[in-house]
């Protein structure tokens, strides 16, 4: 998965409400630093919600975390997860793009 992602070797990977089971989504993954607190220049931040309410608070809070260039990952509960908030994709990705101006 962590090539899906676009990490590399050398990265620094913000964290924000990654799931306990994370590290084995991302088996094999080697030179690569996951960053859990407020680190700054980072070269990737993998945001995790569950609700689509908190998303424009999140990703304000996230982007002056990123190193210029930087990438920016949501995701969110699968509609069969417990964690699921209740909302379906397409409003996570409506309010992401309006939230961005791409909408």
């Amino acid at each position: 998965m962590y090539r899906k992602l676009g990490f590399k070797p050398g990265f620094r990977v913000g964290l924000v409400a990654a799931p306990d089971h994370y590290g084995d989504l991302l088996a094999g993954v080697e030179g690569v630093t996951f960053e859990e607190s407020r680190a700054c220049d980072l070269d990737a931040i993998h945001l995790f919600l569950t609700g689509p309410d908190d998303i424009a608070q999140t990703i304000a809070e996230a982007l002056p975390r990123l190193r210029a260039g930087g990438m920016l990952w949501v995701s969110w509960a699968k509609k069969s997860s417990p964690l699921h908030g209740g909302s379906p994709k397409t409003t996570f990705a409506r309010r992401c793009c309006r939230w961005a101006g791409s909408m």
